[in-house]
């Protein structure tokens, strides 16, 4: 299996699904299966039931995928996942996905902040955020790879780090 991890926008399932695609395997996005077992997206469950029950949820989405037999292809994360799940994915191919953060902030902003930034100063909640994060990606990963909004390049890159 392939993680594909990076913080919120960054591109992981967009990357993720051409790489599945280029590589002929499969491709899940972590929180499009949390939606579908539990009928809310990430976002909304974080809201009904606080961060803490999300965290547990998504940690038992994972595991189960971890463990699956029936699953050996690409899987990509939330942006928190890597930091409550670590100790589960040491033992997998783990690519960071990263970007300028000020791309990334932009991107955030466009899609709508979600709902642990601070309505009265995103920045600061993205900029702190980012410094907590980044660490436990860069620890984690078997390869860091930056998307610099060239797919073909990214793929072709990819690809040839996991021959």
């Amino acid at each position: 299996m392939i993680v594909i991890m990076g913080f919120k926008h960054v591109g992981k399932s967009s990357i993720g699904r051409a790489l599945a695609c280029a590589m002929n395997m499969d491709f899940l996005d972590l929180d499009e299966v949390i939606e579908e077992k539990h009928k809310l997206s990430p976002r909304e469950l974080v809201k009904k039931h606080g961060e803490e029950t999300f965290r547990k949820l998504e940690r038992q989405s994972l595991i189960d995928l971890l463990n699956a037999e029936s699953f050996d292809g690409v899987l990509s994360l939330g942006g928190g996942t890597p930091i409550h799940s670590a100790d589960i994915l040491k033992e997998h191919v783990c690519i960071h996905l990263n970007a300028d953060a000020a791309d990334v902030f932009q991107w955030i902003k466009e899609s709508g902040f979600p709902p642990f930034f601070s309505e009265e100063n995103p920045r600061q909640s993205f900029e702190k955020l980012w410094q907590e994060r980044m660490p436990h990606y860069e620890n984690l990963a078997t390869y860091n790879i930056y998307n610099n909004g060239n797919l073909e390049q990214i793929i072709s890159q990819l690809k040839s780090l996991l021959k």
